[in-house]
């Protein structure tokens, strides 16, 4: 939901046709804190060339739908920050109704927050022994492209600084070359492009510089160190990474940079550069040897939580929720999930608490709240079927699906819209108007189509099941199967045939199995309203699934454009019934359920 219009796919067009006096949007502060706050930052903007290639895209599109149907101002309040837990958006006293998130979250809270005390002690322990940082030499005279590396020391990272021959207690200095090819300079990207620089965890402070320009910093507790090189530093030809490390406690030798997989990465046809190899180190200054009482006294690094602050549970309720409250709102649309990907099982828990938990909080019970369900991300499924439907994101899905149990919501099947190469697929047209069709349809009384194809119901013809869908008037229709299923992931530049798992089918997308549970792709064909599917060699079929895969070749539609929501008949144990948020021990959870009975509408 936080995507910008300037990185979508027409978002150059689209910005500059978007004046719009009628058309605005709050953007709230992005905060992550430990309490509720009564208020919170932002400012409203008008929709124009100027203001709109940094809004939600998503929004924009919804807005901009609701605004030229209805000819009536339209205001937006843009709270969403990218990469978040749903658990971070439920407020704790939400959370705290469920024993499983409850435990999560006081996990989750206690380990940031620990951690996050060190620095405090940290920095009163540097101060009492005088070991604060300081300048001992202009930055440019490490990090200029044009510095001397007359006396710098060639060094193999990661490593440990000991090892490598260095100063523990000290501020110093690595740098490396990058060449810059043409499809990764700033000639060829749009000013919004970044490259996306991960460096993982580093002991203490650090900042960051690309070709002189301090790009980003980090203090004792920061524990990701990850920055952007925005499009307009980076020309064709070389550039120059410049880290300066600063380490006060004579520890620096447990200092590792770039885990395995750390990349400088531009992203589109430049895949990106391996951080380990060999650069060059220079010291800035070092500290004398600590004495015993300093080294006795000097506070202890915890562990490195595993989530950061957007992603501790309540937190971003507290800071860029609460503070809206009770802001007069017509309702809310929803773009989320990516991340619950490793406990996606909890969802059919997580989601519906924080809607009600929001509907109570505003004392509206039933405001409309409408979301998207996940599109399809990572390489698309091979012959083997049973391997497909091991899917964490289709069981993500089927949480989604499952909220609209709550009334007053409704869901934006974007199944045909994702991009292997892309886990924020570019495409936020579909999104938002599909989103916009549905607020529409039942907020504002317009007659139109506002979902695709539902299931219903199943039942048994000899060797074949027949599905019966919901919102299929007029019959069902295939559609052709969309390009991107041709991407490479990680790299959107290459093609490659589409993969077809059901050659003579008139659909792909769905699998059949018989009574020993063992998932074969189908043939599946039309009739009218409903689909017959059936594969050789299964005489006595027992359950379907359909677009049920990571990413899953599918494109059955109705006759208004709208794609089939994925489903399964059957209700067999997930690859993720046991994982929860916290990765606390379940109390319960991840029994098997039985495999045979067909699952609810």
């Amino acid at each position: 939901m936080q995507f910008a219009l300037a990185n979508s796919i027409g978002g150059k067009e689209a910005i500059a046709q978007s004046a719009n006096p009628m058309l605005r949007q709050f953007q709230i502060e992005l905060k992550a804190v430990s309490a509720p706050l009564d208020e919170a930052g932002g400012k409203w903007t008008v929709a124009g060339p100027v203001t709109t290639g940094g809004w939600t895209a998503v929004g924009y599109y919804f807005g901009k739908k609701l605004q030229q149907t209805l000819n009536a101002p339209v205001g937006l309040i843009n709270a969403s920050y990218g990469g978040t837990y749903i658990e971070a958006w439920t407020s704790a006293d939400a959370l705290a109704t469920d024993p499983d998130l409850k435990a999560g979250m006081e996990k989750v809270q206690a380990e940031f927050e620990g951690y996050h005390g060190y620095e405090g002690k940290y920095k009163a322990w540097q101060e009492q022994y005088k070991r604060e940082d300081h300048s001992a030499a202009d930055a440019s005279t490490f990090a200029s492209p044009n510095a001397s590396m007359a006396d710098w020391k060639a060094v193999t990272l990661p490593g440990m600084f000991s090892k490598m021959g260095l100063p523990n207690s000290r501020a110093i200095w690595f740098r490396r070359t990058f060449t810059i090819p043409p499809e990764a300079s700033n000639q060829a990207m749009s000013a919004n492009h970044v490259i996306d620089l991960r460096l993982g965890e580093i002991h203490d402070s650090v900042k960051v510089y690309w070709n002189g320009h301090l790009i980003g910093q980090g203090g004792a507790e920061t524990e990701n160190q990850r920055y952007n090189i925005k499009a307009n530093l980076v020309q064709e030809g070389t550039g120059v990474l410049a880290i300066r490390i600063f380490n006060a406690g004579g520890n620096g030798g447990g200092c590792l940079l770039f885990p395995k997989g750390s990349r400088f990465v531009a992203g589109g046809a430049y895949g990106g550069v391996e951080l380990s190899g060999e650069w060059l180190a220079k010291p800035e200054y070092e500290f004398p040897p600590l004495d015993p009482e300093a080294q006795q006294n000097l506070p202890q690094r915890p562990p490195t939580p595993h989530f950061t602050a957007q992603n501790v549970a309540s937190y971003l309720f507290n800071g860029m929720i609460h503070p809206l409250i009770p802001a007069a709102m017509t309702g809310v649309i929803w773009y989320q999930g990516e991340a619950n990907n490793d406990h996606p099982r909890q969802y059919q828990t997580s989601f519906p608490l924080m809607i009600s938990d929001w509907r109570a909080k505003w004392g509206r019970g039933d405001f409309p709240f409408y979301f998207c369900q996940l599109p399809g991300f990572t390489a698309p499924p091979d012959a083997n079927a049973a391997e497909s439907v091991k899917s964490s994101w289709g069981e993500l899905r089927e949480a989604q699906t499952k909220t609209l149990s709550l009334p007053n919501t409704g869901e934006a099947v974007l199944i045909d819209v994702g991009d292997p190469a892309n886990i924020h697929p570019p495409n936020k047209v579909v999104p938002g108007e599909r989103l916009a069709r549905i607020a529409l349809a039942r907020v504002y009384g317009q007659n139109i189509v506002d979902s695709g194809p539902v299931f219903d119901s199943m039942s048994y013809e000899g060797n074949a099941i027949r599905i019966h869908f919901r919102h299929a008037e007029g019959g069902l229709v295939s559609h052709s199967i969309p390009s991107t299923y041709n991407k490479i992931p990680d790299d959107s530049s290459t093609s490659t045939p589409i993969p077809i798992n059901s050659p003579g089918s008139d659909l792909q997308g769905f699998v059949i199995c018989g009574s020993d549970g063992v998932w074969k792709w189908a043939t599946a064909k039309i009739d009218g309203e409903s689909v017959l599917v059936s594969a050789d060699g299964i005489s006595s079929p027992w359950h379907v699934r359909y677009a049920w895969a990571q990413n899953p070749i599918c494109n059955l539609y109705n006759r208004e454009g709208l794609p089939a929501e994925p489903f399964r008949t059957d209700n067999f144990a997930g690859t993720s019934d046991h994982l929860l948020y916290g990765a606390v021990t379940p109390t319960g959870a991840g029994a098997a359920p039985t495999p045979g009975a067909s699952s609810a509408k």
